[in-house]
């Protein structure tokens, strides 16, 4: 018998948290990004949401920022587990 995963499944493991501009790295750019989206959303668009939402709340904030300067400054573990 064969295992299906529906693309739920797919989506969640392509998901690097922490990567709101998307490029595949956690790194000070993403903390830019979310920045820059805060000021004005229609000329910085965030190129993965779910990504950028670090602590899983249903939006993005400062606070997500604040936790990828963190977390690249060692001060945070991880993010929350998809």
């Amino acid at each position: 018998s064969s295992t299906s995963r529906g693309l739920g499944d797919v989506y969640k493991r392509q998901v690097l948290v922490g990567d709101a501009n998307g490029d595949g790295f956690v790194n000070n750019s993403d903390v830019t990004a979310i920045y820059n989206y805060l000021t004005d959303s229609t000329v910085y668009p965030l190129n993965s949401f779910r990504s950028a939402d670090t602590n899983n709340d249903g939006i993005v904030d400062f606070t997500d920022a604040v936790n990828i300067y963190n977390y690249l400054n060692e001060q945070l573990e991880g993010f929350y587990d998809l």
